[in-house]
């Protein structure tokens, strides 16, 4: 099974460590998926229409959809990545 394509990671936190002449140096490490990212952004797009008209909110499918965008949103990114 593939695993799916994230984007990496957004927002890292920053760790440290020590090299060997003793210097310390600080790398990002960890934080939120690019793909959670955008998928909370469309989903925050999305509440907009959930306040228009709330007989229409269906959570699980908005959840669907903004996963959707999100991946979307990556591919196109891949592309664009790619011109460079």
């Amino acid at each position: 099974m593939s695993k799916q394509k994230d984007g990496g990671s957004v927002f890292p936190m920053i760790d440290s460590d020590m090299n060997t002449a003793g210097e310390r140096y600080y790398f990002p490490t960890g934080g939120i998926s690019l793909r959670d990212w955008f998928a909370g952004q469309a989903l925050a797009g999305m509440a907009y229409m959930f306040v228009i008209n709330p007989v229409c909110v269906d959570c699980e499918n908005a959840a669907k959809q903004a996963y959707k965008v999100a991946d979307a949103m990556i591919k196109e990114r891949e592309k664009l990545n790619d011109q460079l």
